[in-house]
């Protein structure tokens, strides 16, 4: 029985840190980093895993709310072409992690 618990405890000292390093933890930062100027509030979406949050109050304002990480305020714009399908193409003007 000793031998077992030894094994077993030899594998989960070898086995935790591959699935710790296997596991993607981003920052708000990290995510941030893949939005550009001029993508899309679809292509936003896809970047940050979910729809944003309306936000703007006049302006077109998303927010994309990642709990206690932080946030991302994301600022449209419409596009030049006249029958678009908002929001899922409006671009992107400017965005910003708020803390």
């Amino acid at each position: 029985m000793k031998f077992h618990s030894m094994l077993s405890g030899i594998f989960l000292l070898l086995f935790i840190p591959v699935m710790l390093a296997s596991c993607s933890f981003h920052t708000v930062d990290s995510l941030a980093e893949n939005i550009t100027i001029g993508q899309t509030y679809s292509e936003v979406c896809s970047v940050l895993g979910n729809e944003g949050t309306d936000i703007g109050f006049g302006e077109i304002l998303y927010e994309w709310d990642f709990s206690d990480r932080g946030n991302i305020w994301v600022w449209f714009s419409e596009p030049q072409k006249p029958d678009f399908h908002a929001p899922d193409e409006l671009v992107v003007r400017e965005f910003r992690v708020v803390s």
